[in-house]
């Protein structure tokens, strides 16, 4: 993946560097809280992740663990179903509750890409 911005790796903001993990992928920044009972809602099933679940620091892997754990069958398209459903949630709710966690994750990458921005030079694209 690196390959794709060789040259330009001070443009590109990995999660990573912003969660202070060694290997995260996006449902990291969204976290269990959210998506653990959006997931069981969406199975019908509870997904609940045990310790033997967590060996892996990603969510996904954890996942995964759990519903073969569970003998539960994750459908083709499963996480962009889940993806849609937390965003239309979170777009057509009036009032959402996003817990603190999870605004602490999304707080700390925007400061990032700020501080990020604020490297380069403004350039107008015509």
């Amino acid at each position: 993946m690196k390959e794709l911005y060789f040259g330009n790796e001070q443009a590109v903001l990995m999660l990573p560097v912003v969660l202070h993990k060694d290997d995260c992928e996006i449902e990291d920044l969204i976290g269990e809280t959210v998506i653990l009972p959006a997931l069981s809602q969406m199975l019908g099933v509870e997904i609940a992740l045990a310790d033997v679940d967590r060996a892996s620091a990603l969510l996904l892997e954890q996942i995964h663990a759990a519903a073969v754990r569970l003998d539960v069958s994750l459908p083709d398209g499963w996480k962009s179903e889940l993806a849609r459903r937390i965003s239309s949630a979170w777009a057509t709710i009036e009032s959402v509750s996003v817990p603190d966690d999870v605004l602490n994750r999304a707080s700390a990458l925007f400061q990032n890409i700020n501080q990020r921005f604020a490297q380069f030079e403004p350039r107008i694209i015509r």
